[in-house]
């Protein structure tokens, strides 16, 4: 019997130890199913975070482009007005120039006439009177070619040096 016996301890140690393996084995296996199914979840929840996120930047990406758009058409208006007028500016010096040097001839003319009268006047009142005219005038004469020059300076170009030294002190 003992024969027996020890085959039938063997037999129910052999079974409780698979039914026992078993047991632990599934328990195992539902952690698992368990841990796969919370990363699955947190996977498909960052997955939604991020289709917001792309939503959300491409909505702003689109108002960002619509606001450049806008400012670039704004810029492009201003330079096209602006730059009509500076046109304008330009093609109409050649006439202030003209206007500017038969100014300043008459002037001339008139203070040629003011030394003539200077060296046949006789008295020192007289001279004095005529010289501060001729001053005068001498003065409105310098003033006239400057801006002449200045007009004819304004349509020529302005070197590239100076123009980026201008640009560089705003």
């Amino acid at each position: 019997m003992t024969l027996k016996n020890t085959l039938i301890g063997a037999m129910m140690l052999v079974t409780l130890g698979g039914i026992a393996g078993y047991q632990i084995g599934s328990w195992s296996g539902k952690k698992a199913r368990e841990e796969i199914a919370r990363l699955k979840n947190q996977g498909l929840e960052a997955e939604q975070l991020h289709d917001t996120a792309v939503k959300k930047l491409r909505a702003e990406l689109a108002g960002n482009e619509k606001e450049y758009q806008r400012s670039r058409k704004e810029l492009e208006e201003k330079f096209s007005k602006q730059k009509g007028e500076l046109d304008t500016l330009i093609s109409s010096q050649s006439s202030k120039i003209a206007e500017l040097e038969r100014s300043a001839n008459k002037l001339k003319n008139d203070r040629d006439g003011l030394q003539a009268q200077l060296s046949k006047s006789a008295s020192p009142d007289q001279k004095k009177k005529l010289l501060a005219e001729i001053a005068v005038l001498n003065a409105k004469i310098a003033q006239m070619e400057n801006e002449q020059a200045a007009r004819i300076c304004s349509s020529l170009a302005v070197p590239e040096d100076l123009l980026r030294k201008l640009k560089e002190s705003k």
